[in-house]
């Protein structure tokens, strides 16, 4: 009998649309939440009840799945997080001195357990996910859920479940590309760097179709499938935002907001901006 690892081949491209559970609609249960520091290498064999979610803060950590005699096969280093499946004998622990990590078991879907529903979520966990630049902020995260878990205040097990969302959120941007690491494409980031830079002028999926060259539906296809959104909603949102700022900031009146973040009408202005910042225009202006 060898020790194997499960590799991330999963996909809902097969489920029924019906049953699939998304991850915005996972009502995740935190059963525990920690925060180790080892001063020694420390490998040991368990079988979890329920999934876990570990990022390696500081040195590595080796982990495989395996039958009795087996040995780790993975090694997990700071800046990426470790999915491990429930009722699974594994090995775990540190390689390196001074090895630090912060994690927690949950349920993805209050109710019901991992394994009876695991085929419908949306994404499925990746066993290894690289964080990138979004170690720090990720990282964060796990550091409040533990500590949250460890204290006592009011709403307890409703700060616990959004934190636990919240990180859950963040991470499935990475599975969801099927791939270890995510990036963003970079046709993608290429043209919210333009949008960020001329939001004022007049951008639409037909003018960015245009200029880096490709059709305004593939256009839409790539800002759908890569951040869940439209071109229209990123222009709208950006120019909001430096509404915002003109608004409250530097005093000017409506009209003069919409014109200079580039809408020609101040009443679709304002429509807008009520829709993108959940309030009007005119509740933002000092005083």
């Amino acid at each position: 009998m060898a020790f194997f690892e499960l590799k991330d081949n999963y996909s809902s491209n097969s489920m029924d649309n019906n049953n699939i559970i998304r991850v915005v609609d996972w009502s995740p249960v935190v059963r525990v939440a920690n925060h180790h520091e080892f001063r020694q290498r420390s490998p040991w064999q368990r079988v979890n009840p329920d999934p876990q979610l570990i990022v390696c803060i500081h040195g590595a950590l080796a982990f495989g799945y395996h039958d009795p005699q087996g040995v780790p096969i993975m090694r997990i280093t700071a800046g990426e997080v470790l999915f491990i499946r429930p009722e699974l004998k594994h090995t775990i622990g540190s390689v390196e001195e001074d090895t630090v990590i912060s994690g927690f078991h949950f349920e993805p879907v209050a109710g019901s357990r991992f394994r009876d529903v695991s085929d419908r979520l949306d994404p499925v966990p990746n066993t290894r996910t690289v964080l990138g630049d979004e170690f720090a902020a990720i990282k964060a995260l796990f550091v409040e859920l533990a500590e949250t878990y460890q204290g006592h205040r009011k709403y307890q097990d409703h700060c616990l479940q959004t934190l636990c969302h919240h990180i859950l959120l963040r991470l499935a941007g990475y599975w969801g590309t099927g791939t270890r690491e995510y990036r963003v494409d970079r046709r993608v980031e290429e043209m919210l760097e333009y949008i960020q830079k001329n939001y004022r002028d007049a951008i639409s999926r037909q003018t960015l179709g245009v200029r880096f060259g490709m059709t305004p539906e593939h256009v839409n296809y790539l800002f759908k499938t890569k951040l869940n959104t439209t071109p229209t909603s990123v222009i709208n949102r950006e120019r909001c935002l430096r509404a915002y700022e003109l608004l409250n900031r530097e005093g000017l009146s409506v009209k003069e907001a919409a014109y200079d973040v580039g809408f020609g009408d101040p009443a679709y202005f304002s429509r807008v901006f009520r829709a993108v910042m959940h309030q009007s225009p005119n509740d933002v202006k000092p005083g």
